[in-house]
């Protein structure tokens, strides 16, 4: 029954009450009060005490439930449901009404009667009853923990799914305000303007919608007025000096955002101050586009389940602890069912930021039960992460599940730092999960077990971490022991039994890191040694190849070195070195079984890393006193003939490929390319006519040579490009070429001393070329940037000269192509060379291709005419 219809029963009964005070029957004369007035009265007096006491005691017991494992807000609000109080409330107020009327201006005996039955009676009636409720839920503890927790679960419903919404309004209102656009979704305020600040809130709301339609038209009208404002600032006829930049509406909150008090939820970014009507008349326009919802109260509710919790812990009172992390589990089993197996929807982390929020709670108090309670409260955190392990599992969330079996190291950790509380339950408890439910639940699904043991195996790894780091070698001895390792338990699959086996050799490679960067702690020492204790060969390469390959399930020792790391700073990346180190000095005792037939080219690679990681797992070794390591060089064997037969795959796959005429292209196009762009070629300078005849014979330059062949046939695995090699190869051709013209040139010339005025006025010499060699101071004083003013080369075998060519009178090179019949017609002819590329049919050790490149200079004249050689004298 609600307030409302009580209200109306009751003035219903007040209608009553006055039809009888008019027509006054009489009803059982015998039992009429000598004055009905006094009775009614008096009646009232009682009722109002009683009603009263009733307000009273109801708010006193609502107030005194916070002694809660779920949250002081939802109990009282249980409380408050659970007794209708707001019955009592409507029901008392009203009969006070009632009875107040009919004793003053209503008396009769009829109103009497129904004043006794409907405002004494019932009063006392809904009071007792709502006494009777309250007290069935105090005695019925288990009732009332189930209604609360309903009640914080729908709540929790309801604030998740506003969250995804908000998600997708947002999205849809940043289409609707372009970033561009003079209404924009944004926090940024643009410098230099003046900022007014519209929508105001004075209490903490949060923003529930938007109404966009009419938010644009608002806003068109808001610019459009504070662009006529802006005209009528200005003085008549008085052209403004420049106009004025458009105004801008900033929307800074979206849909679900909290705005604090004091904030404004649109800024109006403009140049000059607006009349105050102007602006309070837009207010209120933009306060008709929202709609607000007061601030969540989920928020709250979890703050205040996070508090009783603790004092629980404080107190000791390991009852309420547990049934308050019951509780966190589901809520937590509440979010994954709200996501639907599809987290991506949500728009803060893997379920939204109440699963964040639960989860930092959680740990929190579980540090405060393991340094409270000792013993005790580490048997409740196990039990509470091998629940929520569970609940994941059953959500088939491998994600969730993965992040509450971090749970495990993360509380193994406090279990350590604490002074009080034994590791022995945890782990105990992560072995049964793992290697009993785990195992059982996952025996006849393939796929979603070899998920399961990935994780597990992470799990065990960031474990034997937590050890390393705490320097506690017993410890370590104990979980390898629970985890049975290094037998390990029969029920893994293969990849499981890797993925286990990884576990380990990434703590003994996290031992030798924390050994080199952590000033040589002595504990590693003996951590060491507990860990090389734990592998056999059989596993022990594909165990590797899992701590160095990224899989599509996150493994912890991927954030290891990241996590120790300053933020915001580059670092090279050196904890793989450091597995290689581990592998190879596990390797060297335990045995490593590589593989025999077929390595593929991933194999190659890791089994060459492993073979430079042989010098890092020495000196550790030496360092940290391991036992000698009687089987390394059966393992450096092992490895490089793995090295040599991968080789070998690639190197036959590479011979029979054919050569690609794509790839000889680019050679020739890198070639060209070189020739063409290069200022500092001589010959370009003395060309004569292709056609004209030659009276001095030159010279041929000839690269005849075998080239890797992987430049000229695409391998994955060889980084080889043609058109680098072809500009290389220009480069010297080019050199070469220059030597032979400058060497020819100066052959038989007598060396003139000049200094360095002389020289520049030779250089200003119409049909002057100055060429300097090998002296860069005069090249640097004669400023020779572009190839008008001159050339500089550095030419080997000769000394520092200047060479002063009339190019008038200079004989003319001939630059022709050339090839032989021992390489067949050239494939490319370009810029006076010749170029071929072909296979090469001898035997060779590697791979290769025949390259052959030709080009033939000879003179039209006598070389040396019109040249003169001059030496700096200063």
């Amino acid at each position: 029954m609600t307030p409302e219809a009580v209200g109306l029963g009751y003035l219903l009964l007040l209608a009553i009450a006055a039809v009888l005070h008019f027509r006054q029957p009489t009803f059982l004369p015998e039992w009429r009060p000598q004055d009905v007035g006094d009775a009614i009265g008096l009646a009232w007096q009682v009722q109002a005490s009683l009603a009263a006491i009733g307000f009273a005691g109801l708010a006193l017991i609502i107030q005194l439930a916070t002694n809660t494992p779920v949250a002081v807000r939802s109990s009282r609000e249980v409380l408050y449901r659970g007794t209708h109080f707001n019955l009592m409330v409507a029901v008392s107020a009203s009969s006070s009404v009632v009875l107040g009327v009919v004793a003053t201006w209503l008396q009769s005996d009829g109103g009497a009667l129904l004043c006794f039955a409907f405002c004494f009676v019932g009063t006392l009636g809904v009071m007792g009853l709502s006494y009777l409720r309250a007290a069935r839920l105090f005695l019925d503890d288990r009732r009332a923990l189930d209604k609360a927790m309903q009640l914080l679960l729908r709540r929790l419903d309801d604030e998740v799914r506003d969250q995804r919404t908000a998600s997708d309004v947002n999205r849809l209102l940043a289409q609707f305000f372009p970033q561009a656009g003079p209404v924009r979704r944004s926090r940024a305020v643009p410098s230099g303007r003046r900022t007014l600040q519209l929508v105001t809130v004075t209490d903490t709301r949060r923003v529930r919608d938007f109404d966009a339609a009419e938010l644009r038209r608002v806003s068109v009208d808001l610019l459009r007025a504070v662009s006529g404002e802006q005209f009528r600032a200005g003085a008549a006829g008085t052209p403004a000096a420049a106009a004025p930049e458009p105004a801008i509406l900033l929307i800074r909150h979206g849909v679900n955002d909290v705005v604090q008090p004091g904030e404004a939820l649109f800024h109006l970014v403009v140049d000059e101050e607006l009349e105050p009507d102007v602006v309070g008349r837009f207010d209120q326009r933009l306060r008709r586009c929202v709609s607000w919802a007061p601030d969540t109260t989920v928020d709250d509710e979890l703050a205040g389940l996070k508090d009783s919790l603790l004092v629980s812990a404080h107190a000791g009172t390991s009852g309420a602890l547990e049934r308050g992390l019951r509780v966190y589990g589901d809520l937590f089993r509440r979010i994954m069912e709200i996501g639907g197996g599809r987290p991506d929807d949500f728009p803060f982390g893997t379920y939204g930021p109440y699963w964040r929020a639960i989860h930092r709670s959680l740990r929190e108090v579980s540090a405060v039960a393991v340094d409270k309670l000792g013993d005790v409260g580490v048997v409740l955190i196990s039990d509470n992460a091998y629940a929520l392990c569970n609940v994941a599992f059953d959500a088939h969330d491998i994600g969730a599940m993965q992040e509450f079996l971090g749970l495990y190291p993360a509380y193994l950790r406090q279990v350590t730092a604490a002074p009080a509380g034994s590791s022995e339950y945890l782990l105990v408890s992560l072995q049964n999960l793992l290697d009993l439910r785990l195992a059982t639940l996952t025996e006849d699904d393939f796929a979603l077990r070899r998920s399961v043991e990935i994780v597990a195996a992470g799990a065990v790894a960031d474990m034997l971490k937590v050890c390393v780091d705490a320097g506690n070698a017993p410890l370590v001895e104990r979980v390898l022991a629970h985890f049975r390792y290094p037998a390990l338990t029969r029920r893994l699959s293969r990849e499981g039994r890797e993925a286990r086996t990884a576990a380990p050799l990434a703590a003994l490679a996290w031992a030798f890191f924390r050994w080199r960067h952590d000033r040589q702690p002595a504990e590693m020492k003996a951590v060491s040694r507990e860990l090389l204790k734990a592998f056999t060969g059989e596993d022990l390469w594909a165990a590797y190849e899992r701590t160095v390959t990224s899989s599509e399930i996150d493994v912890p020792w991927e954030r290891w070195e990241a996590e120790r790391g300053l933020p915001w700073r580059f670092r090279f990346s050196e904890f793989s070195q450091f597995l290689g180190a581990a592998a190879v000095a596990v390797g060297s005792r335990a045995g490593m079984a590589v593989p025999e037939q077929d390595p593929t080219p991933e194999d190659g690679d890791r089994a060459a890393v492993l073979l430079d990681a042989f010098q890092l797992a020495d000196e550790l070794s030496e360092q940290l006193d391991l036992s000698a390591a009687g089987g390394q060089e059966r393992l450096r064997a092992s490895l490089s003939a793995l090295v040599e037969r991968r080789r070998n795959i690639d190197d036959t796959a590479l011979r029979q490929a054919p050569l690609e005429e794509d790839r000889v292209k680019q050679f020739a196009a890198g070639f060209g390319e070189a020739l063409t762009s290069a200022p500092y070629r001589l010959s370009d300078f003395l060309l004569a006519d292709p056609s004209g005849d030659v009276t001095v014979d030159g010279t041929k330059l000839i690269f005849n040579s075998l080239v890797p062949r992987g430049y000229f046939v695409t391998n994955d695995r060889i980084s080889a490009e043609p058109a680098e090699l072809g500009r290389s190869l220009a480069a010297g051709l080019l050199d070469s070429e220059n030597a032979y013209i400058v060497k020819t040139l100066i052959e038989g010339l007598d060396r003139t001393s000049a200094d360095v005025e002389e020289i520049e006025s030779r250089r200003d010499t119409p049909g002057s070329l100055v060429v300097v060699v090998n002296d860069y101071r005069l090249a640097a004083r004669l400023a020779l940037d572009s190839e008008e003013e001159g050339l500089y080369l550095d030419v080997d075998g000769v000394e520092s000269f200047c060479l002063v060519c009339d190019l008038a009178s200079a004989a003319r090179l001939v630059r022709k192509p050339f090839s032989d019949e021992r390489t067949g017609e050239p494939v490319h002819d370009l810029h006076d060379v010749a170029l071929a590329v072909r296979d090469y049919e001898q035997p060779t050790g590697q791979p290769v291709a025949h390259l052959k490149i030709g080009t033939s200079l000879d003179w039209s004249g006598t070389p040396g005419s019109g040249i003169e050689v001059l030496v700096r004298t200063h």
